[in-house]
């Protein structure tokens, strides 16, 4: 599942990572994507944009975590900034068992791509 406000990431997500063998469901904001999982929808990891309107990846993730269904769900957040109050957004990821990367040096062959593989070969995201 990746969540992206970002219509030319959606579309390079939406595009790329079927040829690397994984299914993707895109959608355009954090309340679509938690309005999946609410309904049962089930994916193997959640790829999220930090700054969204409505719902930034911050509180999304801590929405996915803070729900018995979806707690367990590999999450990986995305952003151009590396800074959350003050701390670097890594450590506020790694709290919460997520993965961070940096919008700035993002590369979907040489860092998501190696992300999903580390999952066990997660196919759906």
């Amino acid at each position: 599942l990746y969540a992206d406000d970002n219509a030319d990431l959606r579309c390079h997500f939406g595009n790329v990572l079927p040829r690397m063998g994984h299914e993707v469901v895109v959608v355009d904001d954090a309340v679509h994507a938690w309005a999946l999982l609410d309904s049962g929808q089930q994916f193997d990891c959640i790829i999220s944009d930090w700054e969204m309107p409505q719902m930034d990846g911050l509180s999304f993730l801590r929405k996915v975590r803070s729900d018995s269904r979806t707690k367990d769900v590999p999450f990986a957040l995305i952003s151009g900034r590396d800074q959350f109050d003050g701390r670097p957004l890594k450590d506020v990821c790694a709290e919460a068992d997520a993965a961070f990367f940096d919008k700035m040096s993002l590369s979907i062959r040489n860092t998501i791509g190696p992300f999903l593989e580390s999952l066990g070969g997660a196919k759906s995201a």
